[in-house]
């Protein structure tokens, strides 16, 4: 059918915390290896319609709990709607992207809203899910917000903002994560422009907190994309590497320096520097690849890229290591703030905003980290759950019949 699967009866969500070493939910059947989502005894519930509940304060998982911690306004939208934000991770054929979306409908409709990562590109979805009829990729966000047309203006008008080239919503996330590290250099006393970095990665994060890094002082000596790594200790081009890589994040290696030279993919944690950025995927720095880290900090860019075992030891030799729901909660909370009129369709103010929030918010945690002596994510974990019982006490365990706005505090 057109529409997708007409027989899918409700879909009843309730999703189950389900704490495994530092707050991750275990992986089980009905789960998602990138976000970890667990549903209700390991599979959707079935019903009667493309209705969603929303889920009440105790069935967040640990993911959106984590939310918390960065942004008021982000996760008490959650808490009101259920709407799961996941990333379209489609790589191939558009014809494939096409059909994965007519057949998502149902969801999209009503209860989930995705986002560019990994090769797909912010503009390529919204193409797609115009084309299927269901509006933008926050579309059932939209739908709930408490002026629609309002919300649905700002969006469009954000997503249209280009920047040097670059669309805000592919831009921002990274400018985030460049944020996030010089505010972890501030707080350890280090000058951000005498620090290098190696960033895993060169699609829109990746390539967009190699450029934001660069721009505040940082030498980015090693970029890694799927066919290797390149580096120069003396520093990479990466404005002009950005302007000629492909679609898909792939650097163009005939726009290499004499400088520049080529390594294996597999060794780019070799690669001497201060700040690592795995910004591409999973599982990338584990506990047999992480002694060869000699930097200063880990910022996570990318979901889950540092197994827990990899964090303890890097935590054990001192290394510090921003959490990914904190470095790269940027792009997320850049939606939600600009759908529900926290900023305007502007990208100094969006700039500026996220440049506020994650320097207050990694500085808070890492005074917290130090003053407990735990890590920079069990830090996190607290100031989200402490955050999430504010929320409970001011919205109560169900708020899904209130308005949807941003908490003014």
């Amino acid at each position: 059918s057109s529409d997708g699967p007409r027989a899918w009866p409700q879909q009843r969500l309730v999703l189950r915390p389900e704490p495994h070493g530092q707050g991750w939910l275990r992986p089980g059947p009905g789960t998602c290896s990138s976000c970890r989502f667990a549903c209700s005894e390991g599979r959707i519930q079935a019903g009667q319609n493309d209705r969603f509940r929303p889920p009440r304060l105790g069935e967040l998982p640990c993911i959106w709990v984590a939310l918390y911690a960065f942004s008021w306004s982000v996760p008490r939208a959650v808490l009101r709607y259920g709407f799961l934000g996941h990333v379209c991770w489609l790589v191939g054929p558009r014809g494939v992207l096409s059909r994965y979306v007519r057949a998502m409908r149902p969801l999209y409709r009503n209860g989930w809203g995705t986002a560019e990562d990994l090769g797909v590109s912010q503009e390529l979805l919204s193409e797609v899910f115009a084309e299927q009829g269901i509006g933008m990729t926050v579309q059932a966000m939209l739908d709930r917000a408490g002026d629609p047309q309002a919300a649905c203006r700002r969006v469009s008008q954000g997503l249209a903002i280009q920047v040097e080239g670059i669309g805000l919503a592919d831009c921002i996330g990274g400018y985030g994560v460049a944020e996030a590290a010089a505010a972890a250099a501030e707080h350890n006393g280090w000058d951000i422009s005498t620090l290098r970095a190696v960033v895993q990665g060169f699609g829109s994060m990746g390539g967009s907190s190699a450029r934001y890094l660069a721009r505040l002082g940082a030498r980015v000596v090693g970029l890694v994309d799927v066919n290797g790594a390149v580096a120069n200790p003396a520093g990479l081009d990466v404005e002009r590497l950005l302007k000629l890589r492909t679609t898909l994040g792939e650097i163009d290696r005939s726009a290499l320096r004499s400088g520049d030279r080529e390594e294996p993919r597999e060794r780019w944690l070799e690669i001497d520097a201060d700040i690592v950025v795995p910004a591409a995927v999973a599982d990338a720095i584990t506990a047999d690849n992480s002694d060869a880290i000699r930097g200063r900090m880990v910022v996570e860019a990318a979901n889950i890229p540092t197994t827990e075992e990899a964090q303890s030891r890097l935590y054990e030799r001192g290394v510090v290591v921003i959490p990914d729901y904190v470095a790269n909660g940027g792009a997320n909370a850049w939606w939600w703030w600009t759908l529900l009129g926290t900023i305007e369709a502007d990208a100094g103010q969006s700039f500026k905003h996220v440049s506020k929030v994650m320097r207050e918010t990694v500085i808070g945690m890492l005074e917290l980290a130090d003053a407990r002596h735990i890590t920079p994510r069990e830090a996190s974990n607290q100031l989200s759950m402490e955050n999430l019982e504010r929320l409970a006490g001011l919205l109560g365990e169900d708020a899904s019949a209130t308005p949807l706005e941003p908490v003014r505090t």
